[in-house]
């Protein structure tokens, strides 16, 4: 069998001996085929990549004599029946066929795909990784010159440094620091500015006990940055160096927030012709909220305030109090993180102490404080998941959404090394158990105290974690008496004497229970002690012998003394299965004005069962909620609930329609009577209601599928894919759709099956599982056939296209998108046109027909301009840069540069303008200005600093400076 290794000097290998591959233009042809094994290379393209773009007039003859010559050396296994090698001519190219795994290359890259999957343990990965790393005999193609080759280089150079990255990630997860001092160590002096390898070889030095030396190595990159890019190390360098200066214990492996800072395959030279599309091909990259949004300190490090309002009526409980009050000073004195469980049933006032204490003891945590409601046992049984959880703790360290891993334990440890050395508050509030909070507390490195709200025991946590146990009881007969005389005055406590016990007694020293009372009796002076104790009830959720088996009871003296519309919201809002609930969303469900319905939301607060919080939002007590969703279980809702979801629905499609504008619009069903759907006005508008809304939205497509609103839910999922794209939400947007495709499944909906397979495959591809996203992706394209719908199935052919590019299959990606041009000619639908142009631009640009690629690029730039499509034309013009550039009109190339870095900058597109930054660079260099190419490299350096591709991408070029002008790559 026949060994072809790419991975060091071009080597054949056949039965074990090193084959004479000839003079130098037959070994590049070699090596132009082998890269691409298994794929047909096309004539044109093998000239290109043996005469470096500038053949002789008898390249073509010469290129025939070098096939046959390979031929003959590969006769003695081509002819063997064992193996399967051959060289054979195909009408579209020359393709070598052999076994992938006879190439080093493939071998090298399904071992490290291997590796990547989620299911995969640690153990196995770390092995995986290694024998892919060793296969590495030195540098790619060494020896062969051209520009080509330096692409093959530059592009394996980056896949070996990520999978050394995961590989050192893995080995530290496991306490086997030693390896990866080994191999780390050269390989960052080979690589001085990839942050994410110097951040993963200080951990291994400090967790085999080498801190002096990892301080160093820190100085050692920070020096670099400076002097070679103009920057300071990113947040991780510095909070792991802040660790390493304050003595923190040691850290594991950690998550590389490069890892995930765009999906994979979309940056570098493909950006600008098959852009991820997103809800829609071709869409800008997906850019979260600016990172400044929570205040920083005087370093520039984020220091969140997420704590909500203190309560305002709180009386008792010192002894808690006292003890929750000793634990932070015991933490503060030994300088180690600590954890109290807060524990009771519920309405017990386990929030309300918390928040107490917390807001009387802010000075003593600097760093700031996080806060979550994990909804443990919320009415819906659906508790907050652990990622959306974490997700929102990370954004609040200052991590952009992009940058997140994908995976919850590359987010745990991201978590727990940015709170390495820090003095913070976390409350983590009404956690379901033991194994819901785990991933949120910050670990040993970290100074913080976490306070830990629940009804369960948490048991796990206090015999694995080391939590101390701070249990709620009741409150006493007097401390029930302090709390009602706090709320309504010594005089008229006193003035109910008689009956005063009997109240408390009904309450059962619930906190809860006591409040609404007193609510009740300070909004209406002229009740009386009867009036508040009616026939006794039980909340069946509660029916287990606990305390809080009153409540009903308490809850329905309430709901009943309230007026009619009141009640009625009241009732209602029992229908929602969100967190919390805007006005205008209420207004919906109850079939009124939202200025009537704000009147009567605050008439319910002011009866303590519903709160304000934000501008116009509402939520309640889990157990108020509770009572609710009783009540509106016990008689119809009179359409409420379709008014609900019409309101999310309408909503939320033209929040999508406003965040991408050229997007293919779904058919709505018309609106139900008195539905208020939300005006918002922009794009701006727009993402901060999706924003607000996100868990709303979430919930409402689940609660509708399950409701059997089949249309409504797939309909919601759709108008929230490019969303939870772009905001780099990656597992919601595939629970999402995934709930989607169940109801639309059910309803027998082919179209919406047709959709929700194709945003499937989007989420698919964002965490590497390009197979599987292909088989939805056919699948679509059958059911859109099926349907007679062109245009969807021409977009789904885009996303092929997409999908097949990130696989290496160009010839296979051009094809497809050639179909997809076709469809959308067929039915006049210019933007999809201009799309499936553009993309077939950058694929003969690909494929070294360069005339083709400006002709393609310059019809769908006339396109996208005459349309509006600011972000389609900003990748156009990139496109057309590249293409000038690769002709050598480097003046030109400059001229598009600048104006695809305009437009990007209009959208707020920072990939695209990271990525043309880098190209107008390199042909600044070409008309020799090496000082505007050092400018546009720094600042696209600041812009993608968190990959390790792009930064060593730019530290070569910036190497390079007084080197010859290198070829755009």
């Amino acid at each position: 069998m026949a060994q072809f290794r790419v991975l060091g000097p071009l080597e054949l290998v056949i039965a074990g001996e090193s084959a004479n591959l000839g003079p130098p233009k037959q070994r590049a042809t070699l090596a132009a085929l082998v890269v691409d094994a298994g794929q047909p290379v096309p004539v044109p393209v093998l000239v290109d990549r043996v005469w470096d773009q500038q053949p002789p007039a008898g390249a073509r003859n010469a290129l025939y004599v070098h096939v046959m010559r390979i031929r003959r050396l590969l006769a003695p296994v081509a002819a063997s029946p064992q193996t399967h090698t051959q060289l054979r001519r195909r009408p579209d190219g020359y393709l070598l066929d052999v076994d992938p795994d006879a190439v080093d290359l493939h071998r090298f890259r399904r071992l490290v795909g291997t590796a990547r999957q989620p299911a995969v343990p640690q153990d196995r990965r770390a092995a995986l990784l290694d024998e892919a790393l060793g296969l590495w005999r030195g540098d790619p193609l060494a020896g062969l010159d051209g520009s080509w080759p330096q692409q093959v280089r530059e592009n394996c150079r980056r896949q070996r440094l990520e999978a050394t990255l995961d590989w050192a990630e893995a080995q530290l997860t496991l306490q086997h620091p030693d390896p990866v001092i080994a191999r780390l160590g050269e390989l960052a002096d080979d690589h001085p500015l990839v942050e994410p390898l110097a951040a993963s070889l200080m951990r291994a030095l400090q967790q085999a006990g080498r801190t002096a030396e990892a301080l160093d190595r820190y100085a050692t990159v920070r020096q670099h940055l400076a002097e070679e890019l103009g920057i300071d190390p990113g947040d991780e360098l510095r909070i792991l160096h802040q660790a390493l200066l304050t003595g923190g214990p040691q850290t594991t492996g950690g998550a590389r927030p490069g890892t995930g800072d765009r999906p994979a395959g979309t940056t570098g030279p493909g950006t600008s012709g098959h852009a991820p599309r997103n809800a829609d091909p071709g869409s800008a990259q997906p850019v979260g909220p600016a990172a400044d949004e929570t205040p920083a300190d005087a370093d520039g490090v984020p220091v969140p305030r997420q704590l909500p309002a203190a309560p305002p009526h709180f009386v008792g409980r010192r002894q808690e109090l006292d003890g929750l009050t000793e634990l932070l000073g015991d933490a503060l004195r030994s300088g180690s993180g600590v954890t109290a469980a807060v524990t009771g049933v519920g309405g017990m006032g386990k929030t309300w102490l918390a928040l107490h204490w917390a807001h009387q003891h802010l000075s003593r945590f600097p760093d700031g404080q996080l806060y979550v409601n994990l909804r443990g046992f919320s009415p819906d049984n659906r508790p907050l998941p652990v990622s959306t959880a974490i997700h929102g703790f990370l954004e609040a360290l200052g991590t952009r959404p992009e940058s997140i891993p994908r995976d919850l334990d590359g987010q745990t440890a991201l978590y727990r090394s940015l709170m390495a050395g820090r003095t913070m508050l976390v409350l983590l509030d009404n956690a379901r158990d033991a194994d819901q909070v785990r991933a949120l507390l910050p670990g040993s490195a970290s100074h913080s105290f976490v306070v830990i709200t629940s009804r369960d025991q948490l048991v796990g946590l206090l015999t694995t974690e080391g939590a101390h146990p701070l249990p709620l009881d009741p409150l006493s007969t007097q401390q029930s008496l302090d709390l009602l005389a706090h709320r309504l005055g010594r005089e008229r406590t006193a003035a109910w004497a008689t009956r005063i016990d009997q109240i408390v007694a009904s309450c059962a020293g619930l906190p809860l229970a006591l409040s609404i009372v007193a609510a009740r009796a300070s909004t209406n002076r002229a009740l009386s002690p009867d009036d508040l104790i009616d026939r006794p009830g039980r909340l069946d959720a509660l029916a287990t012998g606990e305390p809080a088996a009153d409540v009903r009871a308490v809850l329905s003296w309430s709901w009943r003394a309230l007026r009619p519309e009141p009640a009625r919201l009241f009732r209602l809002l029992g229908l929602h299965p969100g967190p919390d609930i805007s006005a205008a969303a209420a207004a919906s469900l109850v079939g009124l004005p939202v200025t009537a319905t704000k009147r009567i939301l605050e008439h319910l607060a002011r009866a303590h069962l519903v709160s304000g919080h934000g501008l116009h939002r509402y939520t309640s007590h889990d157990l108020v909620r509770a009572y609710a969703a009783e009540l509106a279980a016990e008689e119809d809702d009179g359409g409420a609930r379709q008014r609900l979801y019409d309101h999310y629905v309408h909503t939320a499609h033209a929040a999508a329609l406003l965040t991408e504008p050229h997007r293919d619009v779904i058919d709505l069903p018309a609106v139900t009577t008195d539905v208020t759907v939300e005006r918002l006005h922009d794009r701006a508008d727009a993402l901060r209601w999706l924003n607000a809304e996100r868990p709303v939205l979430l919930a409402i497509v689940a609660d509708a599928e399950r409701a059997g609103y089949d249309g409504h839910a797939w309909r919601l999922s759709w108008a929230l894919a490019t969303f939870l794209s772009r905001q780099a939400y990656w597992q919601d947007l595939a629970s999402v759709q995934r709930i989607a495709l169940r109801a639309a499944t059910h309803g027998g909906d082919a179209l919406g099956q047709a959709h929700t397979l194709r945003e499937l495959a989007l989420a698919a591809v964002q965490v590497g599982r390009h197979d599987e996203a292909v088989a939805h992706l056919r699948d679509a394209c059958a059911l859109f056939v099926q349907l007679d719908l062109p245009s969807g199935h021409a977009y789904t052919r885009l996303y092929l296209g997409w999908v097949y590019e990130l696989q290496g299959r160009q010839r296979a990606a051009l094809a497809e998108d050639e179909r997809a041009l076709s469809l959308f000619a067929e039915v006049g639908h210019k933007v999809g046109q201009a799309r499936a142009l553009n993309a077939l631009g950058w694929d003969h640009a690909q494929l070294g027909d360069l005339a083709t690629a400006l002709d393609y690029c310059l019809r769908a730039l006339t396109l996208h301009e005459a349309m509006g499509n600011v972000t389609a034309a900003a990748q156009t013009w990139d496109s057309l840069g590249y293409i000038h550039h690769r002709l050598a009109e480097y003046d030109r190339a400059v001229a598009c540069f600048e104006r695809a870095l305009e437009l990007s900058r209009q959208v707020g597109d920072r990939f695209q303008e990271a990525e043309s930054l880098l190209h107008l660079g390199e042909s600044h260099l070409c008309l020799g200005r090496p000082d505007a190419a050092r400018q546009a490299w720094q600042r696209a350096a600041a812009l993608l600093r968190g990959s390790p591709a792009e930064t060593e991408r730019l530290r070569r070029r910036l190497l390079e400076l007084d080197e010859p002008p290198p070829t755009l790559t």
